[in-house]
């Protein structure tokens, strides 16, 4: 099955929707932080670093390679094999190492999508993963493995059993049928 990517609109709209929940508890945690006596804004931004990076891990090795932005806009992010991106290093390499390099030069990681064959950000690239569309939430369901620049069972040819009788009656594709 071919994969629908997702929108540079819905990636965006997924980000900000992100955005703005580790904003909400960032804001949450300086608060109490502050209330403790510590008004140290190194203290409370790194705090709220490891509060972002708790999210994302979080949230995409539970709901199958996404974040609460990107379940509500149907996309999710899977890698090179179909699989979702659920594993820890993979979502520390892309979303804390890759968005750092994609961000560092005005973004320009981020707008590569716009220009890439298969819609790859920076950090997609690094990481070897794709965003896709998913579809409707009523109808989503898990996307197949990407059957392009992948050869199936690792190489391996396998022969399927065969039915004598079927074969039997069953003519050579060249060969005219009766009507």
């Amino acid at each position: 099955m071919n994969y629908q990517k997702a929108s540079f609109w819905r990636r965006l709209g997924a980000s900000l929707l992100d955005g703005i929940i580790v904003g909400i508890a960032g804001a949450i945690l300086g608060v109490i932080v502050g209330m403790m006596g510590t008004t140290s804004a190194s203290i409370i931004n790194g705090l709220s670093m490891i509060a972002s990076i708790g999210y994302y891990l979080a949230t995409y090795m539970n709901m199958q390679g996404r974040t609460i932005g990107k379940k509500i806009l149907n996309i999710q992010v899977i890698k090179k094999d179909g699989t979702p991106m659920t594993d820890p290093f993979t979502i520390i390499v892309r979303d804390v190492v890759g968005k750092f390099i994609s961000s560092i030069v005005l973004l320009l990681g981020y707008i590569w999508m716009l220009f890439d064959k298969n819609s790859q950000t920076w950090h997609d690239k690094i990481a070897g993963t794709y965003v896709v569309y998913t579809g409707s939430s009523e109808s989503a369901t898990m996307p197949q493995a990407p059957t392009q620049n992948m050869t199936p069972n690792n190489g391996v040819t396998t022969e399927q059993p065969t039915d004598m009788a079927s074969e039997q009656n069953h003519a050579p594709e060249n060969t005219p049928q009766p009507m």
